[in-house]
């Protein structure tokens, strides 16, 4: 039996040898080893939000998500301690997402694209792209030294064509 407290900071690796455990099995189909890995979340990423997002070769793990409901009315957290916290942190911050909704957040405080933002995006291509949809995107340089950018995208990395000069728009 496996007991894994602040599952959001135990390394791949750590997660890979636990997991080797699970290789085994009996007959009646129970697993010889179990794991409990319990956390409150924290950005989004590692195994352990991976194992959360239900990724593909960890649809295996049962998640269960806590909310801040269910916290206090176990007698976990207290209201007065979770509006304290939102007063602190503020609402919209990752720490009261992580600490006192239980749900993964980033810190994308000092980015200009939160990584949640960029997460969605891939998701979205990939089922575009399981569709056979395809994307045809356009940067129009105006003035300056910058080029004009069109991209067809046929595959997620796709390369990026550029025309040198300036582009103008009527209008």
């Amino acid at each position: 039996m496996y007991l894994i407290d602040e599952a959001k900071i135990v390394p791949d690796g750590t997660w890979d040898a636990i997991e080797g455990a699970f290789s085994g099995g009996r007959d009646e189909g129970l697993p010889e080893s179990f794991a409990l890995a319990i956390s409150t979340p924290g950005p989004p990423a590692g195994r352990f939000y991976e194992i959360h997002k239900r990724a593909p070769g960890l649809e295996d793990w049962y998640v269960r998500h806590v909310t801040l409901e269910e916290a206090i009315a176990a007698g976990r957290i207290s209201p007065q301690w979770a509006e304290q916290r939102a007063k602190q942190w503020g609402r919209d911050w990752a720490m009261y997402a992580n600490r006192v909704l239980g749900e993964f957040h980033a810190s994308d405080e000092d980015s200009f694209i939160p990584l949640a933002w960029v997460d969605v995006a891939i998701e979205r291509w990939q089922e575009w792209d399981q569709a056979g949809r395809r994307v045809l995107g356009a940067d129009v340089a105006r003035a300056g030294g910058d080029s004009a950018v069109l991209a067809h995208r046929t595959t997620f990395m796709a390369p990026l064509s550029r025309w040198p000069g300036t582009v103008s728009i009527p209008g």
